[in-house]
């Protein structure tokens, strides 16, 4: 199912706040990718750029968390996550990457590309083209062994054209799924994401996935280890709606992946992500989001 590209501040938001993050202190950062900054817009630079200033710094992520309650810290604390990941499957030898919904996106420019990992990015074809263009304006030119694959994720037409750019399906593989913004993570639901995952189905064993999805808005039950995921804030509820109820219930996740042949290993929601990253870098008392979690799974 096509969908229009978005472009605007909700898309470029996780870039935004990570490259806001490059001006702490080294010991507070949460994420560290000096990327970020280079891959945006002219405008969206200079914004940032006035963030060197620590009232300013102050006032922006004041302003976010306004808007959409926990987002700055829930992005930086799921990038944190998923850049250990793709580092941990890289280092154990995966044979490539592929991150669907790339967007700005740099994990395959620094973390994976760099190793000799050939790596796949993932976006509507308007999507493709900007990050495209970023990528030649920050670096000179898209770096050799990343493909950009001009294709919705959702339609059926992934696994030929993922093959078409070069994915071996007889190699394993690490894909990372995040949606690009909060919008993004509320209106998935289950029919959306089993399109994707059936576009998956023949990974080759050994293969790995990192997905971001919505929680539904009810007490939960996690997979693993009998943790309650907590109930998400009334801030960040989605308004009601007709049509299929966005978000995937927890305990359900591990079965929903079982059936195209993925076994979870980890469920990771934002509080739990919060005392492991937030608080190693002395930044307790953030608001993280609740409505979200990510899972690590393998394929059998």
């Amino acid at each position: 199912m096509a969908r229009r590209q978005p472009a605007g501040p909700a898309a470029l938001a996780p870039t935004v706040i990570c490259a806001i993050d490059q001006y702490l202190p080294t010991q507070e950062r949460v994420v560290h990718d000096r990327l970020a900054l280079r891959v945006l817009p002219p405008a969206a630079r200079l914004a940032v750029r006035a963030c060197r200033c620590a009232p300013v710094r102050a006032l922006a992520e004041r302003a976010c968390e306004r808007r959409a309650p926990g987002l700055w810290a829930g992005t930086l604390c799921r990038r944190r996550y998923g850049d250990e990941k793709v580092a941990q499957a890289v280092a154990e030898g995966i044979g490539q990457v592929v991150v669907l919904g790339a967007g700005l996106d740099t994990r395959a420019c620094r973390l994976v590309v760099p190793a000799g990992v050939p790596a796949f990015e993932v976006d509507l074809p308007g999507g493709a083209v900007r990050k495209r263009l970023r990528l030649k304006r920050a670096l000179g030119r898209v770096p050799v062994g990343l493909r950009l694959v001009a294709v919705d994720a959702e339609a059926p037409s992934l696994a030929a054209a993922l093959d078409a750019a070069g994915y071996s399906p007889g190699r394993t593989a690490l894909f990372v799924w995040e949606p690009s913004g909060r919008g993004a993570l509320r209106d998935a639901a289950e029919a959306q994401v089993r399109a994707v995952l059936g576009a998956l189905s023949a990974a080759a064993p050994g293969s790995r996935l990192l997905f971001t999805y919505p929680l539904r808005q009810d007490r939960r039950r996690a997979d693993r280890g009998g943790e309650t995921a907590p109930e998400a804030s009334e801030a960040s509820r989605p308004r009601r709606r007709a049509g299929p109820e966005p978000g995937l219930p927890a305990g359900r996740v591990g079965a929903l992946l079982g059936e195209y042949g993925w076994r979870v290993c980890e469920q990771a929601a934002g509080p739990g992500l919060a005392e492991r990253y937030l608080r190693a870098a002395g930044r307790e008392g953030v608001q993280v989001p609740q409505g979200e979690a990510s899972v690590y799974a393998v394929k059998r």
